[in-house]
């Protein structure tokens, strides 16, 4: 009995296995089971504009360096990619190209809800990638169906990305 347990273990491992690159071939191919809802793609030059100076006193001095910490404000100023999910979830992949110096894109997902007084705003839901050069990724969210939109962040960086949903004809 005792040799029976790791050759069941080692088949239902295979079998695990085996399902798995089936899928990853499927979805490598293509497969039928999402659809693509909207397809995005720039450059990002720089999102960051100045909002103020600041001073430069000695108590803005960084002690390490003698140099001056925070002589500006800046924040970021994020694009955006509006879309609709009517399923129950979305894949979000991209691929990326730096363009300059230290490139840097931060792709974030966001629901758009209505508040108790009636008033619409954004929450959260994730963070669909990160890139700091060359490369592709993406995530899958379960939530939906809504509204939402990609807050796209960074510089120095061309990137196409690409918002799918689970098809229709998967439910059948």
């Amino acid at each position: 009995m005792r040799k029976l347990i790791p050759a069941v273990t080692l088949c239902f491992t295979f079998a695990i296995l085996w399902a798995a690159a089936a899928h990853l071939s499927a979805a490598e191919k293509g497969d039928s089971k999402w659809e693509e809802v909207k397809t995005a793609s720039g450059k990002i030059t720089s999102t960051t504009v100045q909002t103020g100076g600041g001073n430069n006193n000695n108590n803005n001095r960084n002690n390490k360096n003698g140099k001056y910490a925070n002589t500006s404000n800046y924040r970021v100023k994020p694009e955006y990619v509006q879309f609709d999910i009517t399923g129950s979830g979305m894949r979000i992949k991209y691929e990326t190209k730096g363009t300059g110096d230290r490139p840097d894109l931060k792709i974030e997902v966001e629901k758009q809800i209505t508040k108790p007084n009636g008033d619409k705003d954004w929450q959260r839901v994730g963070v669909a990638g990160r890139s700091r050069g060359d490369g592709d990724g993406g995530n899958a969210f379960t939530s939906g169906p809504g509204q939402y939109r990609l807050e796209l962040t960074g510089q120095h960086m061309q990137y196409k990305i690409t918002i799918e949903q689970p098809s229709k004809k998967d439910k059948d």
